[in-house]
């Protein structure tokens, strides 16, 4: 049986201006009445309705396009293809819906709008949208002024279909609105949704946890609930007399069994094992399959206007492939990266991997926010998946949180049963490497000013020295570390990579160097920004109490302050002092996590990370500097630029350990290919 496998919609602006009270009540968040994902067969009678409509309707235009890519897997093996719900929003209500109501229905459990389409309908939709990003990315190629880009968005475990659209709206939204991205005319913007499964907690979840029980574990669970029930009722028959021993006995290894049972249940409900596994089948190949699809078209259309090759080459530009990845998303990216890089290259055969994907792409930024990857892929020198990515690409950022609870907790627990280590620390996630405590904003920049070469035919000089103050700690390893749970100093992941012999040089540049590391632990927004507050009123849309349970008054500087991701220990209260967080720090965590902080996610709606994280994936470090320095000029001292940049680090509670090819190419205007190949040569030890 023919599979299509992606449903792909495009992104528009569409605003009902005036909402009824049915389109209030209905309406989740703001974005759903400010961008509607349309199927690629109705954008253009949607279009055409907006324009018709000006009285009612608004829609602004957009430099950058975007799209939702969506993989038709099945959360289970023996269900068809997923379909994509439609994305009920006011504008598209009064137009497409109406017109095509015949083919919609709700008749499913999650009592959404699904459209009903044919397998040629689905494969005839997705040609044809394949042929619009292509189309996009073509005549984006042609302008030789700017490279053209394509930026890819993935998000991570436990993510539901219309909650993700949603995250992807306001990165289009964000793109084509900021000031220093809405004029760019090079950009493409592509959300891609592989199929994870929301966690939900019912008792038709349990029924089907339990329907699906293979027959011994069935068998034990239910003799040792038959087993469990006897013996408390003998136990309330002879309450008043001797607990007999067997008994007693019995009753304790029922109880056993039944909880070995229910906790197998409870871990197939939180669907982390079942969303590692689709990430991993469908998430990874699909992704894969459209960017091969991409690059076939892009092949044709480049071939018809240009049918002489080397005319073709002069004419259109590489296009460069960045991502954006959140949590599992992460282990997406990283994989799709490995499989498509062509280890039989002699650059790749030579240790000087080559950015190049396919035909048609090439490499760019990677950034990882709350990466669900084993914190020993930074320090490990075996063959490592993370580090095959990450060479390939000319920029690479983390952002993580020591107190990032979902992958501490739930992740680490999760991969107790599956990943190969015999010790706690091997198992935590590279989402909680955190920063040794020290100082905020970029802690390693006099190390960069002192081993970054100006001069000289090396670029990167001697690093982890031993000088008259003892060893100097300059590269990441050494300035990473996991859990600090005892308090006192923290021991780094370069300690940890020697102790378990993950790693023989430690004390030269390793793979993690490549990376530029935002440590958000204590990072907060205060009511110095101007954006502080509408950012409060869009967390309060989503949670009534926010304000009241996490925003602060600091009476001494007339300013309110709210720690983003955790309690921002080191930033708020009587006596703020930067420390890594001990076991009640966790306990308090959990407590705010229930009340609605988000300690995994919440990089992406505070207003100074959403400007990191979003720029650095559109634009890269350099733009984004002149950025946060003068918001609208470029600025030719890069010097102070990275000044002005650190403070503002400081001010939000955020510690950065810069990538020294960073510092070298953007800072000290280096070539980026002559610093890469020299800092890759360091970390092979060639």
């Amino acid at each position: 049986m023919k599979t299509v496998l992606l449903s792909i919609q495009k992104f528009i602006f569409a605003e009902k201006i005036t909402l009824s009270e049915e389109d209030q009540k209905r309406l989740v968040t703001p974005i759903d009445n400010e961008v509607t994902a349309v199927d690629i067969d109705q954008v253009t009678k949607f279009v055409d309705f907006l324009s018709n409509n000006q009285a009612n309707y608004q829609s602004s235009s957009a430099n950058t396009s975007g799209y939702f890519v969506f993989s038709t897997a099945p959360f289970n093996t023996e269900d068809g293809e997923a379909d994509i719900v439609v994305d009920r929003t006011p504008a598209l209500e009064a137009s497409v819906i109406a017109s095509v109501l015949q083919q919609f229905t709700t008749g499913n459990s999650l009592k959404l709008p699904i459209r009903e389409q044919t397998i040629e309908e689905r494969t005839a939709n997705l040609n044809l949208a394949i042929k619009q990003i292509a189309d996009d990315l073509h005549e984006r190629r042609k302008n030789l002024d700017i490279p053209p880009e394509l930026m890819i968005a993935i998000h991570g475990y436990s993510t539901e279909q219309t909650g993700v659209r949603r995250w992807y709206k306001q990165i289009y939204k964000y793109v084509n609105q900021e000031a220093i991205l809405k004029d760019r005319e090079n950009l493409v913007f592509v959300g891609y949704r592989w199929s994870s499964e929301s966690v939900r907690f019912s008792l038709q979840q349990l029924r089907m946890a339990i329907k699906a029980l293979p027959i011994l574990p069935r068998i034990v669970a239910g003799v040792g609930t038959g087993l469990t029930i006897l013996w408390i009722v003998l136990l309330v028959r002879i309450l008043s007399q001797t607990i007999d021993l067997f008994i007693a006995l019995a009753l304790l290894l029922s109880v056993f069994l039944v909880a070995i049972i229910f906790s197998l249940v409870v871990l197939r409900v939180i669907v982390y094992f079942r969303d590692a596994f689709r990430a991993t089948n469908f998430g990874v190949p699909d992704l894969i399959e459209f960017l091969r699809l991409l690059d076939l078209e892009l092949q044709t259309q480049a071939e018809k206007e240009y049918p002489d090759e080397t005319s073709r080459n002069d004419r259109l530009k590489p296009i460069k492939l960045s991502f954006l990845a959140h949590s599992m998303g992460a282990f997406v990216v990283t994989n799709v990266i490995r499989i498509l890089s062509d280890v039989f290259d002699p650059a790749a055969v030579n240790k000087e991997p080559s950015s190049k994907i396919g035909k048609i792409f090439c490499l760019s930024r990677l950034v990882l926010a709350s990466p669900d990857i084993p914190v020993l892929a930074l320090a490990a020198s075996r063959s490592n998946y993370l580090a095959s990515s990450l060479r390939r690409f000319d920029e690479a950022y983390l952002f993580s949180n020591e107190g990032d609870l979902a992958l501490r907790l739930a992740s680490t627990t999760a991969n107790y049963f599956s990943y190969p280590s015999n010790t706690r620390e091997s198992g935590y996630r590279l989402g909680n490497a955190s920063i040794i405590p020290g100082r905020f904003g970029i802690i390693n920049l006099q190390n960069l000013q002192r081993y970054c070469h100006t001069n000289g035919d090396n670029l990167f000089g001697t690093v982890n020295a031993q000088g008259s103050t003892g060893n100097s700690k300059d590269t990441a390893l050494h300035l990473l570390f996991t859990t600090n749970l005892g308090g006192g100093t923290p021991g780094s992941l370069a300690q940890l990579a020697e102790e378990r012999g993950l790693n023989a040089d430690v004390d030269d540049f390793t793979i993690a160097d490549l990376f530029t590391f935002f440590d958000c632990t204590d990072y907060v927004e205060t009511s110095n920004n101007p954006a502080f507050y509408a950012f409060v009123s869009e967390r309060k849309s989503a949670n009534k109490n926010y304000a009241k349970n996490f925003v602060k008054q600091i009476k001494k500087f007339d300013l309110k302050v709210v720690g983003i991701l955790s309690r921002a220990v080191g930033m708020i209260g009587k006596n703020p002092k930067q420390r890594s967080l001990n076991f009640f720090d966790y306990a308090g965590l959990l407590f705010d996590f229930l009340k609605g902080r988000d300690v995994h996610g919440g990089y992406f709606h505070a207003p100074f990370s959403k400007d990191l994280i979003y720029q650095l994936a559109f634009i890269g470090f350099k733009p984004m500097l002149e950025w946060c320095d003068s918001k609208s000029s470029p600025i030719t001292n890069s010097q102070t630029t990275i000044a002005v940049f650190d403070q503002k680090c400081q001010e939000c509670g955020i510690q950065v350990i810069l990538s020294p090819l960073r510092y070298s190419v953007d800072i000290q205007g280096k070539n980026l290919q002559a610093a890469k190949k020299e800092l890759i040569q360091r970390i092979e030890g060639t």
